[in-house]
């Protein structure tokens, strides 16, 4: 899966990770410090066993956070409706006509997505990315359908820019 980020919405991924990168060294040092408790004999304390927990926890979230990051495309946040990009609004025309989509970001999870609104990262968003009024767009979809991009508009604006 590709995960689109904005260079700001990215920044705070690299952030996230290291503040998650900090709290898991914490946690090791806790353990660590309890490890030698138990080596002199002494019992561990419930915090030791929480500092353990919150390592496998905070491990499983780096796990998931480098993942993401490996995967993440930087993309540029829309400044004309002449580019479809994430956060615009897509006029379609094809065999049934003509309608509209939204391109959202990575973060839209396909039960949230619906005919109106799909993920950059979906199948559609991919060939969206990019394009331009007029360009074509084939095999979209089971019944590889064609479409051809009519109109883009930046969804805070919805100023129509039409072919």
């Amino acid at each position: 899966m590709i995960f689109a980020f904005l260079a700001a919405d990215h920044q705070a991924l690299l952030d996230e990770i290291s503040q998650v990168d900090g709290r898991r060294l914490a946690a090791l040092l806790e353990v660590s410090g309890s490890a030698r408790v138990r080596f002199s004999g002494d019992h561990d304390t419930p915090d030791s066993d929480l500092a353990r927990e919150q390592v496998g926890v905070l491990d499983a979230e780096l796990l998931r956070l480098r993942s993401i990051q490996t995967q993440a495309v930087i993309v540029e946040p829309p400044t004309t409706d002449d580019v479809v990009a994430i956060g615009t609004l897509v006029i379609l025309t094809g065999p049934q006509g003509d309608f509209g989509i939204e391109l959202a970001s990575h973060y839209l999870a396909a039960e949230e997505a619906d005919t109106d609104r799909v993920s950059c990262s979906s199948p559609l968003g991919r060939k969206l990315l990019g394009r331009r009024v007029g360009d074509r767009l084939t095999g979209v979809g089971p019944n590889n359908l064609s479409y051809t991009i009519r109109a883009i508009a930046v969804i805070n604006t919805k100023e129509l820019v039409s072919a």
